[in-house]
């Protein structure tokens, strides 16, 4: 499987700006953990056509300029990451009323990167800001994580000369609807033989075909942890009953129960958690427990 991909375009041409000043204290608070490069992409997921006149829920309207226009999009190097010639990548897309500077800090994303000492590099880009709504923007476009990521690689090229030029392994992870762009970006991202994980968080709302289509085709790990109030145990059950009838070899375990060796033995995973629908990131360090697990190489000790 090819892990490695090289933007030459993007890295030679591409000159992202950076967000205000302020953004520095989200910096600070995380400097003892690594770099935290807060930037503006084009190929963020917003702006994007599809909402350029905003998005309609039950009666409410939120309109582009409030909620559709942020670029940003965060990129945490932790220190003690060994350089080569790829650089691996641990991507987050967030779930619905939410902004990543709150969802870093709420589900400890960098504390549990950072603990698991995996070497690779955290992105969470803004998706629809503080929106009901799963639409992933420009990343749901096809080819447009391939041409994200190519734009990332041009940041890192640039802030770190000793980084490699190339694209390496990608963990995909989402919580609740972020499983929407994740399901787009394994049918046509342009980098689907890059992923080698997808990590949901009580998120399997829909898209099912497209996640059984990269399960099928795809020699990766797909781990799915779902609540009982989350609106994805129906779901998650479901699709469960269809695998077993399709002889398709899956894991279901109670996450009391669930072991590093059943993380790392098994390419299908559905984790039953009795937390809540916001605490299954990180009250029991899941973020970090999947990732340890996960195809990633750990840093040197």
């Amino acid at each position: 499987m090819r892990r490695e991909t090289l933007c030459w375009l993007l890295i030679l041409f591409v000159v992202p700006g950076m967000l205000p000043a302020e953004a520095g204290d989200l910096a600070a608070k995380y400097e003892k953990y690594g770099e935290l490069l807060i930037r503006e992409l084009q190929t963020a997921p917003f702006p994007h056509p599809e909402r350029a006149e905003g998005h309609d829920y039950r009666g409410e309207h939120y309109p582009a300029e409030l909620n559709y226009a942020d670029r940003s999009v965060f990129i945490f190097v932790p220190h003690g990451l060994e350089w080569k010639n790829r650089t691996d990548f641990v991507v987050h897309f967030h779930g619905w009323w939410n902004e990543i500077d709150s969802v870093v800090q709420t589900f400890e994303l960098i504390e549990q990167l950072v603990a698991s000492r995996r070497n690779a590099v955290l992105l969470i880009p803004q998706g629809p800001k503080n929106a009901p709504d799963s639409f992933g923007g420009k990343l749901e476009d096809r080819n447009g994580f391939r041409d994200f990521m190519c734009e990332i690689q041009s940041i890192i090229a640039a802030q770190y000369p000793q980084a490699g030029k190339k694209i390496g392994t990608i963990v995909m992870s989402g919580h609740s609807g972020g499983y929407h762009v994740i399901a787009n970006i394994l049918l046509q991202g342009g980098l689907q033989e890059h992923i080698s994980d997808v990590l949901l968080f009580d998120g399997f709302y829909g898209q099912f075909e497209k996640y059984l289509y990269w399960m099928e085709h795809s020699q990766g790990r797909f781990v799915h942890v779902f609540t009982e109030s989350g609106g994805t145990q129906e779901n998650s059950i479901d699709f469960m009953n269809s695998l077993a009838a399709w002889q398709l070899p899956f894991l279901y375990v109670h996450e009391e129960l669930l072991t590093l060796q059943d993380l790392a033995a098994n390419a299908i995973i559905f984790i039953y958690s009795d937390l809540s629908h916001n605490e299954v990131i990180h009250r029991k360090s899941q973020f970090r427990r999947y990732l340890e697990s996960s195809a990633l190489e750990a840093m040197a000790p």
